[in-house]
């Protein structure tokens, strides 16, 4: 189920975050959401998992995994991912109509991913980078908050930057030629380090340029100490992309940055700048 990957799902609160808006009912809505978006990831998580079985017992990793390793069986992986769908849909129906069609998209392209975009070369970063913004577009939906085009802008930047790490990873550490459930092949390690440096560091730059907005400095209070998130920001994704050249990131930057010491310290760091500007 890969319950340390429902992480993501936490973006459903960043708007509600960065809107400063708390309220009981709010709170509560997107928790729901957020469980229903884990169950309906881990749902697919588990159908994924079912077809790339066979490739994943000739990776160096993935190969460990439940079902490629046999230690869990089909059947069994099968029935646990229906419920997990059924569950993520019973919640999805106490949501507005709304999120519900925003979870239906989200189904909709994971399963298209799973069955066919992942296979696509560059189509697949785009698409995991449009499956974290529409959990931030979901959890919106949920508390009522309108996203900025700024907050659009970075995400789609930083998270092509995230995907495109991922792949990267993946493809240096493959010893295949040919990733066949991937479509990419070891030549492609050039231009997806280079991808990964200019999406990381664009990111960095549309935050200096909303700080600098108008819209920034009628949000907060106390701007200009928003310009320590860049910083924050900007040593998070250049020590990410050194370790990653030195091959001391994980497959999964998700897995790298829930075991770094450095990722706590920085949202630590942006929480409490966060605050002050406010």
């Amino acid at each position: 189920m890969r319950v340390h990957q429902w992480l993501k799902n936490m973006l459903l609160f960043l708007p509600l975050i960065l809107a400063a808006s708390f309220s009981q009912e709010t709170l509560i809505n997107t928790f729901l959401g957020f469980t229903a978006f884990s169950l309906l990831a881990s749902s697919f998580y588990i159908f994924n998992d079912l077809m790339d079985i066979e490739n994943d017992r000739n990776h160096s990793s993935k190969k460990n995994r439940p079902l490629a390793s046999g230690n869990f069986s089909i059947t069994n992986s099968i029935i646990l991912s229906s419920v997990c769908l059924f569950f993520a849909v019973l919640i999805a129906m106490q949501l507005s109509s709304n999120f519900q069609s925003i979870l239906a998209i989200y189904a909709i392209v994971t399963f298209t991913y799973s069955k066919f975009l992942k296979k696509i070369p560059v189509v697949d970063i785009i698409t995991l980078a449009c499956l974290y913004l529409v959990r931030i577009i979901g959890g919106a939906s949920i508390s009522n908050v309108e996203i900025s085009n700024w907050l659009i802008t970075f995400s789609v930047f930083f998270f092509l930057f995230l995907a495109t790490v991922k792949r990267w990873i993946e493809v240096e550490k493959s010893s295949c030629l040919l990733i066949f459930s991937r479509g990419y092949v070891k030549e492609d390690i050039s231009f997806l380090r280079n991808l990964s440096y200019f999406c990381g560091l664009i990111s960095v730059l549309i935050i200096c340029l909303y700080i600098d907005s108008q819209q920034a400095a009628l949000i907060y209070s106390n701007s200009k100490i928003l310009w320590f998130i860049p910083l924050v920001f900007l040593y998070w994704i250049v020590e990410t992309l050194f370790l990653a050249t030195r091959k001391e990131v994980d497959d999964d930057p998700v897995v790298y940055a829930l075991k770094s010491k450095t990722s706590y310290f920085c949202l630590i760091s942006l929480t409490i700048i966060f605050f002050l500007a406010l």
